[in-house]
């Protein structure tokens, strides 16, 4: 039997005034991903799946698309998959 973390609407950017990765609410995002990256590890879980909306609005900001990114390049580099839906707010 596999074991799976599965979460999903971080949305990015939901609040106002989110312009860079400075912001205290996009900075505390960023820090919920890396949990969920040390949850997956310390519960040795198979796999992590994820159930849409990255993303608040269907165009993120550069910052934005970094913290995402970063939260992908810490599950690879912890040997974790990803399994994953595209939410209602990831698709522009």
């Amino acid at each position: 039997m596999s074991r799976l973390l599965c979460f999903g609407d971080p949305h990015l950017g939901a609040s106002p005034n989110l312009g860079n990765a400075n912001h205290p609410r996009l900075g505390a995002q960023a820090l919920v991903l890396g949990r969920v990256v040390w949850l997956a590890q310390s519960e040795d879980v198979d796999a992590v799946v994820f159930t849409g909306d990255a993303f608040h609005h269907r165009r993120p900001s550069p910052d934005q698309l970094i913290v995402w990114r970063s939260f992908l390049d810490q599950l690879d580099a912890a040997g974790l998959r990803l399994i994953g839906v595209v939410g209602n707010h990831d698709v522009a």
